[in-house]
């Protein structure tokens, strides 16, 4: 990712910001801007509606008295100076007082008068029509003179308030784009390294985010080279075998029994590579959806009758105590559980000792209980062990079988119904592993 890259992103984000609150602020003050125009229109309309309402109720209550109508320029005194002219039925003009030459017009609004625009009103009153009327140009011209400074007020205004926005927006984003450099810079660097936390508080969350992602991806990268070197290894060592005793055998004629021998050695290395095979797709299969509430005692014992003749070989006492225990768990989920934990306690336990496997109900869950009387595992590496290919001792010979992923299968299949496997210290020495999965 380039500078040029970053800095345009970040460019585009922040003009984008402004435009919409630029966009926004300006649309909202020129709606201010346009109501306060109508709000002072129709307040000098109604003023001057009111006052030609005034003046033309005084000349109609003096339309009555012909002496009081030679004072209409008395009647029509008003701070607007607006102009009056009296009617006769016949259209004639009687009386004009005032600046303008008020002509004869019927209803109100605008209109013309003596070159001038005028608002004007009409009333009849007795044998008279009268006509008021006052300059109206000069509200048109103090309107437009208004509109024009709101507008020049307008604009500075809008663009202020844009240039802060950008502003503001280039410094919000700037920690972010550091960041997207900073991280540039890490891709290339490999492994380890982290980004650095920002004191601000929008931005330092983020980091640290990201870095807890950075390292269980990290984390991930390193099991997965591990799970790939150790099954490359648990794959390759039968492979090599069964080669090599399969071209020794074909470098001269042998016997009947020593071809017999070596067909033996390979069955039991591909017995080998196919248990591993199926530990691999059992380890990384896809969890299979909920399940019902089945009872376990019935496949806890089938398993352990099943296992009773290994343990017998080897002059392992294999003892269980089993209770009717159901649990959200498929039959099939809980007997290969317990042939992994069997298998492993089988591995680890001494001649002439004994094994212990115990069904019951606690707290809520169902409890499998498998007790080795083996050496134990140190509390170090209690956590470890439920790892894929992992195992107490790197120097152990393949002999006494086991591939590491036995345990890392059990975790996954207890997990998968929201239940917990735990490693506990058996009394007087050995391991108990313990599981507990919800009723």
């Amino acid at each position: 990712m380039s500078w040029k890259s970053v800095t345009s992103r970040r460019s585009s984000h922040s003009l984008r910001l402004t435009l919409i609150v630029t966009v926004l602020f300006g649309t909202i003050l020129g709606g201010l801007f346009g109501f306060a125009v109508s709000l002072y229109e129709h307040q000098e309309n109604k003023a001057a509606d009111d006052e030609l309402e005034t003046v033309l109720n005084a000349l109609s209550a003096a339309a009555s008295h012909e002496s009081r109508l030679n004072e209409v320029a008395e009647l029509i005194e008003s701070p607007r100076n607006p102009s009056a002219a009296i009617f006769e039925k016949d259209g004639q003009l009687d009386i004009n007082a005032g600046t303008i030459k008020v002509t004869n017009l019927k209803g109100s609004g605008f209109a013309h008068m003596g070159g001038s625009l005028v608002r004007y009103s009409s009333v009849d009153a007795s044998d008279k029509h009268i006509v008021v009327a006052t300059n109206w140009a000069g509200t048109v011209e103090s309107l437009f003179r208004l509109k024009v400074l709101l507008t020049i007020i307008w604009f500075p205004l809008t663009a202020l308030v844009a240039l802060t926005t950008w502003i503001s927006a280039t410094r919000t984003f700037r920690p972010l784009m550091q960041m997207a450099l900073e991280a540039d810079r890490l891709s290339q660097t490999g492994p380890g390294s982290r980004l650095a936390v920002p004191e601000d508080a929008e931005f330092g969350p983020l980091a640290e985010r990201l870095n807890v992602f950075l390292d269980r991806l990290e984390e991930g990268v390193r099991r997965q080279a591990r799970f790939v070197t150790d099954a490359a290894h648990e794959l390759r060592t039968p492979l090599t075998i069964v080669r090599g005793q399969s071209e020794t055998a074909l470098l001269r004629e042998r016997t009947p029994e020593e071809y017999e021998g070596v067909l033996r050695m390979v069955v039991e290395e591909v017995d080998r590579l196919s248990q591993v095979v199926n530990s691999l797709l059992v380890s990384s299969s896809t969890p299979e959806g909920p399940v019902g509430i089945h009872e376990l005692a019935v496949v806890v014992q089938d398993t352990v009758d099943r296992w009773q003749p290994r343990f017998s070989r080897k002059g392992v006492k294999l003892r269980s105590r089993i209770g009717s225990v159901e649990a959200r768990m498929a039959p099939r989920e809980a007997e290969t559980v317990l042939d992994n934990l069997l298998a492993n306690a089988l591995r680890h336990s001494p001649g002439n000792s004994e094994c212990m496997v115990t069904l019951s109900k606690r707290e809520g869950f169902a409890e499998i209980r498998v007790e080795d009387q083996g050496p134990g595992i140190p509390d170090d590496e209690k956590a470890n062990v439920f790892e894929r290919f992992y195992r107490l001792d790197e120097s152990r010979n393949r002999s006494e079988g086991g591939f590491g992923i036995g345990l890392s299968i059990c975790q996954r299949l207890v997990q998968q119904r929201e239940g917990k496997i735990t490693i506990e210290d058996n009394d007087p020495h050995g391991t108990a592993f313990v599981v507990r999965v919800p009723y």
